[in-house]
């Protein structure tokens, strides 16, 4: 299903709830701009320029949790999300940005990709085994990946997850909960300039359009440009878990 999302616009299910897409260049949270939102909650409304972004249901759907509506993540389901150019929803080499959002685990041994940029993607914020938070991207023909090494997700839980990039510094930060997961310093820029769909709870597979993520429930993702945790300090936390290769993690 397809939901093309125009400004002001307000997307109703037949149980009443609304699926909300925001995206604004000019809000502010702290220090940092919001992009991009995407919640699930009754009474949101959508704000800013939202003219040619498009939203496909690929599975999954409205599930009800201890804060309200979110989304319900099957294994088999993602939220596709058309972007209409490369402009949209980019980072260039150097810049700042924070990519954010809210999961509860629904299964101990679940893998998978919260949010990630096209289907063989420019970066992917990961859950990977033991239920640690990573974060991978493609650059100079190869795939970069890292993980945090302490705060593994709980289970049945909600937790707030987020990756930072300080472009300027070259040191990308994993984030559970606000507390520091991971730090790495690293040596090629990560950016994101093509107009490659955004995937949240999954990926899909190009060619078959069959979807494969996580077992979770997700809510309140949010991009922004800039950093939306100070944090001090240039100590390296975590481990690299994919040397530079042409390889998908």
């Amino acid at each position: 299903m397809k939901i093309a999302l125009m400004k002001h616009a307000k997307m109703r299910r037949a149980a009443g709830a609304a699926l909300v897409l925001v995206f604004c260049a000019a809000a502010r949270t702290e220090a940092a701009d919001l992009m991009f939102e995407l919640g699930f909650e009754d009474g949101l409304k959508p704000g800013g320029n939202l003219t040619g972004l498009v939203i496909t249901e690929r599975g999954g759907g409205l599930a009800e949790s201890d804060h309200g509506k979110a989304w319900q993540f099957d294994g088999k389901s993602a939220l596709e999300i058309s972007v209409p150019t490369r402009e949209t929803l980019s980072f260039a080499a150097g810049d700042q940005f924070t990519v954010q959002t809210r999961v509860r685990l629904e299964q101990a041994k679940t893998t998978g990709a919260l949010i990630s940029k096209g289907s063989g993607g420019s970066y992917r914020l990961s859950v990977g085994p033991d239920r640690t938070l990573g974060f991978s991207y493609y650059a100079q023909g190869g795939w970069r990946a890292y993980t945090g090494k302490d705060y593994p997700l709980p289970l049945g839980e909600w937790s707030e997850v987020a990756v930072q990039y300080d472009g300027s510094d070259r040191i990308l930060t994993l984030l559970v909960d606000g507390k520091l997961a991971g730090k790495f310093p690293i040596e090629a820029q990560v950016q994101s300039r093509d107009a490659a769909p955004l995937f949240i709870g999954g990926t899909v597979n190009p060619e078959s359009g069959e979807a494969k993520g996580l077992m979770a429930v997700m809510d309140d993702v949010r991009i922004y440009k800039g950093l939306k945790y100070p944090l001090a300090g240039n100590a390296e936390v975590g481990s690299v878990i994919y040397a530079p290769n042409s390889a998908s993690p």
